[in-house]
């Protein structure tokens, strides 16, 4: 896929993987309510929960999922937050993109 696509579909991976989160949080909170657990058991379980939600698909997909490599076709896989950039693995080409998570470092 490409590098454009890639970035889309991180994107789509990570707002799907929020929303299973708050879902899962909000049901680990009932459970530890209906097991009588304090107030915050509740809390803590709901922020775990939704915190894996986000942070493991995020993971999952950068990790796993790579690019391909506008030089080579090789798999590319994104690096670096500000801005993102995906390097082959197979000829070692990077592709620097306009994405960045937060602030980009270059103003």
């Amino acid at each position: 896929m490409s590098i454009t696509l890639h970035l889309m579909l991180h994107f789509v991976c990570s707002f799907l993987g929020l929303f299973a989160g708050m879902f899962g949080g909000f049901a680990a909170a009932y459970a530890a309510n209906r097991a009588e657990m304090g107030d915050g058991v509740q809390i803590a379980s709901f922020f775990a929960v939704l915190s894996a939600g986000l942070l493991l698909p995020w993971l999952l997909f950068r990790r796993l999922v790579p690019a391909r490599c506008p030089a080579c076709d090789g798999p590319a896989f994104p690096r670096g937050r500000r801005p993102i950039r995906y390097c082959c693995r197979r000829c070692g080409h990077v592709e620097v993109t306009s994405v960045s998570y937060g602030r980009r470092d270059d103003y």
